[in-house]
């Protein structure tokens, strides 16, 4: 019989749990990113005929997502002359930072027909949303300071099929619009989309995502327009990386591709994991223990990889180490002489009754 498992997960602890507060501090935060000032939809979005005329044809609709070698979404790119070698490996530091934490693969296009071309117009930075057939452009202007590892990799996740994270549908439980600071006209750029125009894929909100606005988006007095409801000591604009939760989602999303097991964002259920990180390594319990149960990622340790991410989620799915296997010598060679005093335990074999 076919089991299918389902983990309910909390989240990081002090996402939706954090009090709500006042104003938040935006020293440091002066000026909008480049890519949030621009005259296109929401800044830096350009929008193909079809999902103009046709608004609830979005990137859920598989017809604007790339297609896929294996399982990988694989985006197809040319760079414009107009990039010097420097230039360039800024923009592929931009492709490895979201290929460490999802599937997606960018390759140089051969003869593909539908691609990216990155070029480098004077018309700021800005780029369709998913796959819009045939030649699509990907804009990053050099004179407009848009060539950095940062706002690259957030126009090529546009690229892929991604809106702002601050048009999430369920944004108003997050952030406050101060509408009376935004420039006149540029009202749009604010807008809330249906469920059936996009999703968040169970993520949840997330402030530091490098997706989101920064606090004084198409501010016309120096004021924020974009307030946090809860401070969670994440920076809303940030371009420097993808953040952590979307390193541990991508961890998620690596079993699920091979598995019949499922992550949600728990709602009511009894039994699911907090992921959380306290100073004590990186740890999850194996299988389901009842109730709350942790799993640790410390971030001071190190921890929030993709590849740590993984290993500890599949303790909690219920399995244990691969040289525990109680076949394992038959493969394996413990060299005892060197395992350290008081630590010989970790290389058990278990019984066919417990493993």
């Amino acid at each position: 019989m076919k089991v299918s498992a389902v983990i309910v997960i909390l989240g990081l602890v002090g996402a939706a749990s954090a009090l709500p507060f006042g104003r938040p501090n935006y020293q440091n935060m002066t000026a909008p990113n480049p890519d949030e000032m621009g005259d296109n939809f929401e800044g830096d979005i350009k929008f193909a005929a079809d999902q103009v005329i046709s608004p609830h044809t979005g990137i859920l609709d598989p017809y604007w997502r790339w297609e896929k070698i294996g399982n990988n979404p694989t985006i197809p790119y040319v760079f414009d002359s107009a990039f010097t070698a420097t230039h360039r490996a800024v923009i592929v530091a931009g492709m490895a930072t979201i290929q460490a934490s999802t599937c997606v693969r960018f390759v140089p296009r051969t003869t593909e027909r539908d691609y990216i071309t990155i070029q480098s117009a004077n018309s700021g930075c800005w780029s369709y949303v998913g796959r819009i057939r045939n030649a699509q452009i990907l804009n990053l202007s050099i004179q407009a300071g848009c060539v950095t590892k940062g706002i690259a990799t957030h126009e090529l996740i546009h690229a892929v099929g991604f809106f702002h994270a601050q048009s999430d549908v369920n944004r108003d439980q997050y952030v406050r619009i101060k509408w009376e600071n935004v420039m006149e006209g540029k009202e749009h750029n604010f807008e809330v989309y249906t469920n059936s125009y996009v999703t968040d894929y169970g993520e949840g909100y997330d402030y530091g995502s490098i997706m989101h606005y920064g606090p004084y988006a198409f501010s016309k007095n120096y004021m924020p327009t974009i307030e946090a409801i809860y401070n969670t000591g994440e920076i809303m604009g940030q371009r420097d990386t993808a953040t952590h939760r979307a390193v541990i989602v991508s961890g998620m999303a690596t079993i699920q591709a091979s598995t019949c097991v499922r992550f949600v964002p728990r709602t009511t259920e009894r039994d699911y994991i907090t992921i959380q990180s306290a100073n004590s390594g990186c740890w999850s319990y194996v299988g389901r223990i009842r109730n709350a149960q942790i799993l640790n990622l410390s971030i001071q340790a190190g921890c929030v990889t993709k590849g740590i991410a993984t290993h500890e989620l599949i303790h909690a799915v219920g399995f244990f180490h691969a040289q525990s296997d109680v076949n394992r010598d038959q493969y394996v060679r413990i060299k005892w002489e060197n395992v350290m005093e008081g630590k010989e335990h970790n290389f058990e074999v278990y019984t066919n009754s417990y493993f």
